[in-house]
This record gives C-alpha cells, structure tokens and sequence, in this order.
C-alpha cells in the first residue's frame, strides 16, 4: 500500500501500479541496467512500454522502441530516442547492438529480439516464461519479469508521477458496468498506455 500523493489523479493511481512496477523490476531487478546502456523497449506505446521508456531513460540509457507510425510521435514525447515502426518490416533486420530488451509481447517478438542483442545482452519479457536454451544458442541471455508487489517502489513511482518526472497515459475510464466493452477494446492489442475502469 502507497498513499496517493494530492498531484496525482484517482485514475493516473489506478493505471500506475501493474504497469510500473512491472517495468521498474524488469529493469532493475531484472536487466540490472546502468546508465549509458542501449534499451530496446518492445509495443513502446502499451501499458508496460510507455513506462519502461520513461524509467529507462530516466536511468540514463538511450532508449528504442517499437510501435507503429501513429504512436511514434507519443513514445518520442515520452523520451524514446528513437522509433521502429513495427509494420514497415522486421526489426531485426534493421536493429542491433542492444545491452536489454523489454519485451511486452512474447512469442515470436521475443525469439525475434535475441538477434538484436548485443553477445551477453538480456531480453527480458512478462507475457510467457521464456526458453532460455534458444537465447544461450545466440550467446545471449532471457529472464522473465513476474510483477512482485512492493510498497516501497510504488511510493517512488508515484512520487515520480507527482513530481511529473513519470507520466502515465490514461487512453480511456470506463465505467464499471462497461467492463465487456473495455475488454473488447483491450484485447484488440492498441490501447495507448492505460484502460482504466470507475466505480464513479
């Protein structure tokens, strides 16, 4: 539990922990990752993307993320220092040389994302636990990110949002009896940052 600081919306707190806490420990937990490192964050405009850019950059790694066109110019105001849009080809035929990659996606994105690994680099991903024979093969590494709660760091990141050094995007509030529509929305796969349903 974390108090909700006055600066901070009831729907920014509500979007905040999942999405955070999850990037935060992927990061730092995870990846361990230090400052001047290249992070290739994957769905950069998502729920988890549109916060681990922020956090990585606010690590002080340079920072790519994938997305499509619409969105470039949202995870470019996010701080990501460059854009890949993901339907004008594959990734990894055009991007390399990562220390970490943030996956959001799985399957195929993840096996995808070794091949832009640097030789002992590590992707690290939420939705499926990895093979880690198939990144070893490629000299690489994999690790999986399964949210832990924690008190302590969503007091940080809420702070952080108070502070505006984190922003955390609210697509849409639905109220509560639309719950079926929102998870239409949701599993569509294009919801730019965070859904957010209200009692209200």
């Amino acid at each position: 539990m974390a108090l909700r600081p006055a600066t901070v919306s009831v729907e920014q707190a509500a979007a905040l922990p999942v999405g955070a806490i999850t990037a935060y420990q992927a990061l730092h937990e995870v990846a361990q990752v230090r400052a001047g490192q290249r992070v290739l964050v994957q769905a950069g405009a998502g729920g988890v993307g549109h916060l681990a850019i922020q956090l990585a950059k606010a690590a002080g790694c340079e920072v790519t993320a994938t997305c499509s066109a619409h969105n470039a110019a949202f995870v470019t105001d996010l701080g990501a220092d460059h854009t890949f849009d993901y339907t004008s080809g594959r990734f990894e035929d055009v991007l390399s040389g990562f220390d970490v990659v943030i996956d959001g996606v799985g399957g195929d994105v993840l096996e995808r994302s070794y091949q832009v690994l640097k030789p002992g680099g590590i992707a690290v991903t939420m939705p499926d636990r990895p093979d880690e024979a198939k990144a070893e093969a490629l000299g690489v590494r994999v690790g999986l990110a399964f949210m832990r709660p924690d008190a302590a760091q969503l007091a940080d990141l809420l702070a952080m949002v108070g502070s505006g050094a984190l922003r955390v995007h609210v697509d849409a509030s639905y109220p509560l009896a639309e719950v079926a529509a929102a998870h239409v929305v949701l599993e569509a796969g294009h919801v730019r940052g965070k859904l957010v349903l209200s009692t209200r």
